[in-house]
């Protein structure tokens, strides 16, 4: 027998029809429910009194945020 050959008769015969349950987390801004990995949220760095923020409401931040700055950056620049 060779190593690492295994017989056919002795592998056991599964379907692929497990249910996986996917980690769902909740948007603070919104509360709308998105899948932790569609959400880029990491589970595994992240407890549960995380603040998290969908990536839509991310997006609405960075550019009211981005706005903020452009005006500051406007008044500072013509005063």
């Amino acid at each position: 027998m060779q190593a690492g050959f295994v017989p056919k008769g002795v592998l056991q015969k599964k379907k692929n029809d497990d249910e996986i349950e996917e980690g769902w987390v909740q948007c603070d801004c919104c509360n709308a429910w998105v899948h932790q990995i569609c959400g880029l949220f990491n589970n595994g760095k992240n407890d549960q009194d995380v603040h998290y923020l969908c990536p839509q409401c991310l997006l609405q931040v960075s550019t009211s945020c981005l706005l903020a700055y452009a005006a500051v950056s406007c008044l500072q620049s013509a005063g």
